[in-house]
């Protein structure tokens, strides 16, 4: 994912967990996140489809564990 690539989806994903984009770092647990529940995993999963044309399961993107795992992910799966 290059740098806009990257930008606009810490934007997208941002609006998706409602927290500020400078909250995501590659680190950032997602469980310690109130909002990651099984709505953002839905949302997410979405957005990645919509706006990224990335393909992923639930159990996929449930297993990451940070905002590093999804990208990882991302790469791994991009269409």
């Amino acid at each position: 994912m290059n740098k806009e690539n990257l930008n606009a989806f810490k934007k997208e994903l941002a609006g998706v967990l409602v927290v500020p984009i400078a909250d995501l770092d590659h680190q950032k647990i997602l469980r310690s996140l109130p909002t990651w529940d099984s709505l953002a995993i839905v949302s997410t999963i979405a957005m990645l489809e919509h706006h990224f044309n990335v393909e992923v399961s639930g159990e996929e993107i449930e297993s990451c564990q940070t905002f590093g795992d999804i990208l990882a992910l991302t790469k791994h799966t991009s269409s």
